[in-house]
C-alpha cells in the first residue's frame, strides 16, 4: 500500500497534505487491524483442521472446540492477535507425554523446557482415572473406579504447525490485505 501525496507550498496546500496523510494513516491502521484479524482467524481455522486431521481415534473434539482467535488493539496502529486454546490440557496433546512422547517429541520441546516421562515410568507406563467413554482399550476397574493404562502419547503439534503455515503465507496475505 503506497500513496503519493502532492501539494503546493502554501498554507492551504500543506493543510490538504496533512489531511491526506491523516486519511492514509487511518487506511493503514484499518488494513493492519484487518491483517491481524485475518491471520488470527485463519490460524485458528488451520489449528482446528490440524486437530481434526491428527485425531485418528476421534477423541480430540474437545481440543478442536476450545480453539479460537483473538484480536486486541494495543495503542495507535499496533495490533496484536492470537490463536488460543481455552483448555490447558491441550498442551499435552500439542507437546506429547511420557515415554512415547519422548520418542516422538515436539520440535521445540527442548527450547520450551518441556519434560517427557517426568515420573520415570518408562515403557511400564502408568494408570490414570477414566470413564467408560475413553477410547483407550487398556482399562480395568480397581475398587469400583475405572482406570486406563498409557505410556504417553506422541506430540501432535496442531498449534505449532498452524504458526508455521501462517509464517510461510504472511507476505502473500499482507499483500492481499493491503492491496484492497
Amino acid at each position: 500500500m503506497s500513496k503519493t501525496i502532492s501539494f503546493s507550498l502554501s498554507e492551504s496546500g500543506i493543510d490538504s497534505a496533512i489531511k491526506a496523510l491523516q486519511e492514509y494513516k487511518g487506511e493503514i491502521s484499518r488494513s493492519s487491524e484487518d491483517l491481524v484479524h485475518q491471520l488470527s482467524k485463519t490460524g485458528a481455522d488451520i489449528a482446528k483442521d490440524n486437530v481434526h486431521r491428527m485425531d485418528d481415534r476421534g477423541t480430540l473434539g474437545w481440543v478442536e472446540s476450545a480453539i479460537d482467535s483473538e484480536t486486541v488493539e494495543r495503542t495507535g496502529m499496533r495490533f496484536i492477535g492470537g490463536i488460543v486454546c481455552h483448555d490447558e490440557k491441550a498442551a499435552f496433546v500439542e507437546m506429547g507425554t511420557g515415554f512415547i512422547g519422548a520418542g516422538h517429541p515436539h520440535e521445540i520441546a527442548v527450547r520450551l523446557g518441556w519434560r517427557y516421562d517426568i515420573n520415570s515410568h518408562g515403557a511400564a507406563g502408568w494408570w490414570y482415572p477414566t470413564t467408560s467413554s475413553d477410547p483407550n482399550p487398556h482399562k480395568r476397574e480397581i475398587d469400583g473406579r475405572l482406570y486406563a493404562w498409557t505410556a504417553g502419547m506422541p506430540a501432535r503439534p496442531f498449534m505449532h504447525d498452524a504458526y508455521k503455515n501462517l509464517k510461510r503465507d504472511l507476505k502473500t496475505t499482507a499483500k492481499e490485505v493491503f492491496a484492497e
